[in-house]
């Protein structure tokens, strides 16, 4: 059994040159086996390079965004800190088999196609979920997964629901017919960063590569870190 932690990262328009406007769902797949050591890794990455006063908030929730910008909480935290925490939260890709996938729009190029007043978020977690199942087919065809979303708002929530369960059908006959995501259980569920490592994780993934695809240079060294787990990305219309 897999375990699929999925997030969305978006870049907002922005007016510097050369940079994309992406809208990014990207997923981490990890094997059940390996919970235990991605949640001691990055656990312990938490309580070793996060003050205690942080941590202990009762309003703390890691976000690699907010992490990285200073913000919220992490006020107090400069830049050089957030890339050691990032690097080491990365390192938890060394001991696991945890192939890193995503789905991306670019999102002015949507709005001039036909398409264009669809739910980006929509569209990208289409994207993504169709890479998660070439994944399956390719690497664990005998396996199933779990499909795990951060938590979003409802009307999102509810289009991804939607879009989920027109690729995943309900089986009702036998031999069961699932649909396009024929290696993943029969429904999705959505989870708090706040409490999940595994969306964390997510997090941090889509969080580095919307920013390699908007065009940051910044983030670029632990993107190449990460990119060393990607299986693949897929985008529409191309970014």
């Amino acid at each position: 059994m897999h375990i699929v932690y999925l997030d969305e990262s978006r870049e907002e328009k922005n007016l510097i040159k050369g940079r994309n406007e992406v809208q990014v769902v990207g997923a981490v797949v990890l094997r059940d086996r390996d919970f235990e050591l991605l949640e001691m890794h990055v656990g312990y990455t938490i309580e070793k390079l996060i003050p205690e006063n942080i941590r202990q908030h009762p309003k703390f929730e890691f976000h690699a965004c907010e992490l990285w910008a200073g913000k919220e909480l992490f006020q107090g935290i400069n830049r050089g800190d957030a890339v050691k925490i990032l690097d080491e939260c990365l390192n938890a890709f060394q001991h696991m088999e945890s192939p890193v996938v995503y789905g991306v729009v670019n999102i002015p190029k949507l709005a001039e196609t036909l398409y264009g007043s669809a739910n980006c978020v929509d569209v990208a977690f289409r994207l993504c979920a169709k890479v998660i199942e070439e994944w399956f087919k390719e690497k664990a065809p005998n396996d199933l997964g779990l499909f795990i979303m951060d938590d979003i708002d409802k009307d999102t929530k509810n289009d991804i629901q939607n879009a989920f369960h027109r690729m995943r059908r309900r089986v009702d006959s036998s031999p069961s017919v699932r649909g396009p995501l024929s290696h993943i259980l029969d429904d999705m569920y959505f989870g708090s960063s706040k409490l999940s490592i595994g969306i964390q994780l997510a997090d941090i993934s889509t969080f580095l590569i919307r920013r390699h695809l908007a065009g940051y240079s910044d983030t670029e060294e632990l993107y190449e870190k990460l990119s060393k787990y990607i299986f693949k990305g897929l985008s529409d219309p191309t970014t």
